[in-house]
């Protein structure tokens, strides 16, 4: 059995939050019967330019009603960033780039931009699920502005696999589309390899 926790370092200059350190996954691992793997992903600070994405960076989705520009395609990557006072998981698609160059997360509601934010790079499986269920090894994305752990989700919605944030005191998986943040009750999540 693994146990998570999720470091960051951070500062508010006039209502702007900055990261000041790359959030690093912390892991203790407990004696198990059965084999334990290494954690297979991780966080990576960039500031929104496709050319700062770094290789191996987590698609978690896709989007087929927005027009690609240049060679881009229309896959999201998972990344998270700050929005009222929480570290809430979302979606960066190259294809944004003329737009916004930013993770676009859902809080209260609507959709924001954040322009400070990270990456997730490396693998992992996405594990059906619905309600308040959390997968074993579900990955950790952020946390609410109440201290409570944030999860990494997506859903099928309108031909586009969209990635969100999994509140399970909410029982439901949140994500952003066309300026709005919805909620589904089935989802799926990502967990580690």
């Amino acid at each position: 059995m693994c146990k998570f926790s999720i470091f960051f370092v951070a500062f508010c200059t006039l209502l702007r939050v900055q990261i000041i350190e790359a959030n690093k996954i912390c892991i203790t691992t407990a004696p198990t019967d059965a084999p334990t793997q290494a954690l297979s992903a991780y966080w990576v600070q960039v500031t929104g330019s496709p050319e700062e994405i770094p290789e191996g960076a987590l698609v978690g989705g896709y989007i087929n009603d927005y027009p690609s520009y240049g060679d881009n395609d229309k896959n999201y990557n998972v990344c998270r960033g700050f929005r009222g006072g929480a570290l809430t998981p979302g979606k960066y698609g190259a294809f944004y780039v003329t737009a916004y160059d930013a993770c676009t997360i859902g809080w209260g509601g609507e959709e924001f931009h954040t322009y400070e934010f990270e990456i997730l790079v490396g693998s992992g499986n996405w594990v059906s699920s619905s309600g308040s269920n959390i997968p074993p090894n579900a990955v950790p994305g952020g946390e609410s502005e109440d201290g409570e752990v944030l999860y990494v989700c997506r859903v099928n919605h309108s031909g586009s696999v969209i990635v969100g944030k999994f509140h399970p005191s909410y029982s439901n998986c949140f994500i952003t589309y066309h300026g709005y943040e919805s909620s589904f009750y089935n989802f799926e999540v990502l967990t580690y390899l």
